[in-house]
């Protein structure tokens, strides 16, 4: 969408067609509700399911969740949403990972941004969170340690406090899911750490071939994966 929202704005008669489910109608509590409302787009552009259409416009995509592939979309979608968020790599202090590095640990629960509720391997209890933020602190030299959780409702209803949040970090930890999409944000040469079950283990996660890997390559990341037991 956001590679083609000045078409998108400048047309407001054309639907959108969300591929959400074959029903015709849209739940009421869609996340990407609040995207849209972001960008200025009027949710009620948006139809499911089967429609009769005089004429489909169908944008260039690539296969699920490669990031390679949309290179130049998510360049795109990334200037727009930090220009939307009013967030400039200029603006922000160029901080040395080695004298006072930002850290960002992305922290999953079940709140009612979650989901999938019943998937509790990526789940951290919040004992093990706070171990792995004092880990974290007594690491490295001073850090500015901040959490990502999807509880906190106030930071999931606010895009472009995400933006900046990401934006401003130097190092992400997190359990692979949605969240890492943010890394997208990111500073170049900054560095992300996905963290893996183990038994969860297959072709999205692999080092150089898994989603978030590609990613970061796309946006000149560093990306390492931890892997778990």
């Amino acid at each position: 969408i956001l590679y083609h929202l000045d078409f998108l704005l400048a047309n407001p008669h054309i639907k959108i067609h969300y591929g959400f489910s074959r029903q015709r109608s849209l739940p009421h509590d869609l996340l990407s509700y609040r995207f849209l409302d972001f960008v200025g787009i009027n949710r009620s552009r948006l139809v499911s399911g089967p429609v009769l259409a005089r004429t489909a416009l169908v944008p260039r995509e690539g296969g699920c969740q490669d990031a390679v592939y949309n290179t130049w979309e998510l360049h795109v979608a990334k200037r727009i949403l930090m220009r939307f968020a009013n967030v400039s790599f200029s603006e922000l202090s160029s901080t040395n990972l080695l004298s006072r590095p930002s850290v960002l640990v992305l922290h999953r629960t079940i709140s009612a941004f979650t989901q999938n509720l019943f998937d509790v391997k990526r789940r951290w209890p919040s004992a093990v969170l706070e171990k792995i933020v004092a880990e974290i602190s007594s690491s490295l030299n001073d850090p500015n340690v901040k959490v990502f959780s999807d509880s906190n409702s106030l930071l999931m209803e606010c895009i472009s406090c995400q933006v900046r949040l990401f934006s401003e970090a130097n190092i992400v930890i997190g359990v692979h899911g949605a969240g890492m999409m943010n890394t997208l944000f990111m500073k170049p040469g900054s560095v992300v750490v996905e963290i893996v079950p183990i038994d969860g283990m297959d072709s999205r996660h692999v080092p150089l071939n898994g989603i978030f890997h590609r990613l970061s390559s796309v946006a000149g990341l560093h990306h390492m994966t931890f892997m778990y037991n």
